[in-house]
């Protein structure tokens, strides 16, 4: 579910007669760190008083080095290149699906970590 929130925040994102592959739409890894990002500080408000909040703030210091290295990949690895030029589209492997697993596991991890 969490996925296709992203997808669809990015499609409804593009202007209208963007040129580039809809596969682009799937690169959501640094759009699920955010919302996870979100959901860690929106843990961190709601936790009641007393109880201890220090797993959750080294979460967040993890979000935002996870968030740091999906922008580096993003900006550095994830675009084809024809001839060294940049074009439009994002790279299969290392502009889609890894970024994304990278964000679902995280995701998944503090899920189950928080219980």
């Amino acid at each position: 579910m969490l996925t296709l929130v992203g997808m669809y925040t990015r499609r409804l994102g593009r202007r209208e007669g963007d040129p580039t592959p809809r596969r682009n739409d799937w690169a959501i890894g640094t759009t699920l760190l955010f919302m996870t990002f979100g959901i860690v500080v929106s843990d961190i408000r709601l936790a009641e008083a007393g109880t201890d909040v220090s797993p959750a703030i080294g979460w967040l210091l993890v979000l935002v080095l996870a968030l740091l290295m999906s922008v580096d990949v993003d900006r550095e690895h994830s675009w084809q290149r024809d001839g060294g030029k940049l074009t439009g589209t994002k790279r299969l492997l290392v502009g889609i699906v890894l970024p994304d697993t990278f964000a679902l596991v995280i995701y998944t991890v503090y899920q189950v970590q928080k219980g």
